[in-house]
């Protein structure tokens, strides 16, 4: 008497096609994983490169003048700056050269128009990128 044979072939995969659909999925997976972290990694260096100091401060009833210099690694583009909680857009927006492609820069000016009297100023500086470059505290006498 004959084996009954089930109706399903008993043939799987081979190893070489088994190989490939294994070394096709890692491969995707690792262009995901590098994608992802070469976009981390972007960021933080953008945010780590926009750095800058306030050297000095000048106060006037119609404007606020700030020297600064850029201390980051690549050129920072300044489009706002935010004086006790009043925005105020740079137009053009102002280019702070970057120190390692241009070492001898100067510091740049930085004029804020608007109605000033006696007091404290808390004066923040935004990039194009929306990060926030520190807060000064000055105190106008």
């Amino acid at each position: 008497m004959k084996p009954l044979r089930s109706c399903r072939s008993r043939v799987g995969l081979t190893p070489l096609t088994s190989t490939l659909i294994l070394l096709g999925i890692t491969v995707f997976a690792m262009l995901i994983v590098i994608g992802y972290s070469q976009d981390i990694i972007a960021h933080q260096r953008d945010q780590m490169g926009e750095r800058l100091i306030v050297e000095k401060t000048f106060f006037a009833p119609s404007q606020i003048t700030l020297w600064v210099r850029n201390i980051g690694h690549g050129e920072i583009i300044v489009t706002q700056a935010l004086v006790n909680g009043t925005f105020h857009d740079f137009e053009p927006t102002i280019a702070l050269p970057s120190p390692v492609y241009n070492p001898s820069a100067n510091a740049t000016e930085i004029t804020i128009p608007g109605m000033y009297s006696l007091g404290v100023y808390r004066i923040s500086l935004f990039t194009f990128r929306g990060n926030e470059l520190g807060i000064v505290e000055v105190e106008y006498t």
